[in-house]
């Protein structure tokens, strides 16, 4: 379906690049894309035809169709694994995203909370990516969400992961460095290194050794900080792809042959599975006085892909 998009330009973009303007307001593309739909006249500021490099003043209206995509069905089958007066922590289902986004708009976690608790939805604390499962910690108030945001923030909440990666995993290793942009070909990707760089974080994260199966190892992760793409990046740089990982799997190039939908029934079976394999297995944080833990057990789908690599 083409839809027509009209947005003004607010102060603060005034004077800065259509294409880059485009870019951060929705993200669904990112700025070689924009450029080239705009060189093909989709976009129009001030009612005529621009080019990529035009910079807008405050108020300019900027108007542009796009095809929108049917939405995708999601797994809504949300659980509620412990709930105090104070706190929700829920098991979320893989291949459901947190917020709407690009083409996801009702099949969202959003809507499924306000579907379960219609008179007063918990807020979220944190979140976890689409294709991730597991714990989520939501609260019941704004002061709960800043308590439990809080504790966040100052490393006080025991987060572990279980991840299914390609390759013999050692039986523990500690890996404390520095996370930094990687470079092209996806933008977004990050790279870890044990030598800081310029613009990189720090970055902590145990992981030991849970299984072995076949070519693939089950392992255990320890979060000691809360970077982006932290489990996902770190071991894709020690040489431990994660299993059904576009971006930090086998091979970043499937990335963008899903974003271009180029994806083939091949490359999917080189990934191993079809979402990547990292699930949230525990939380344990402080809440009404009490240290509290909660775990959600690895879903049917990692068990399956498991069971299939140590076949093979």
């Amino acid at each position: 379906m083409q839809v027509e998009q009209t947005i003004r330009i607010q102060p603060g973009e005034s004077g800065v690049r259509l294409d880059s303007i485009l870019a951060r307001r929705f993200p669904v593309m990112n700025r070689e894309d924009w450029q080239e739909r705009i060189r093909e006249g989709f976009v129009l500021l001030r009612g005529q035809a621009a080019r990529p490099s035009a910079r807008p003043a405050t108020g300019d209206e900027v108007r542009f169709t796009f095809t929108r995509r049917p939405e995708p069905e999601v797994n809504r089958n949300v659980s509620v694994i412990f709930e105090n007066d104070e706190a929700v922590v829920i098991s979320k289902p893989p291949n459901l995203p947190v917020h709407p986004s690009g083409i996801y708009f009702k099949n969202t976690l959003v809507s499924v909370l306000r579907d379960l608790w219609p008179s007063n939805p918990p807020r979220m604390v944190h979140r976890l990516d689409r294709e991730t499962s597991g714990c989520m910690l939501l609260a019941k108030s704004s002061s709960g969400a800043a308590r439990l945001q809080k504790q966040f923030l100052s490393g006080k909440i025991r987060k572990e992961y279980l991840v299914i990666v390609f390759g013999d995993f050692p039986d523990y290793l500690d890996a404390s460095g520095f996370l930094s942009p990687a470079g092209r070909p996806v933008r977004k990707k990050l790279k870890f290194t044990y030598e800081s760089s310029p613009g990189s974080l720090s970055a902590r994260t145990e992981f030991t050794r849970v299984a072995k199966a076949g070519q693939a190892s089950l392992i255990r992760a320890r979060l000691h900080s809360g970077r982006m793409h932290q489990i996902r990046a770190t071991l894709c740089s020690l040489g431990f792809p994660l299993v059904g990982d576009r971006l930090y799997g086998v091979d970043d190039s499937l990335y963008l042959k899903l974003v271009h939908d180029q994806e083939t029934p091949e490359d999917v079976a080189r990934l191993g599975m079809d979402r990547t394999a990292l699930h949230s297995n525990l939380l344990e944080f402080e809440s009404e006085g009490k240290q509290q833990i909660a775990c959600a057990p690895m879903p049917d789908d990692m068990e399956q892909a498991l069971a299939a690599m140590r076949g093979s």
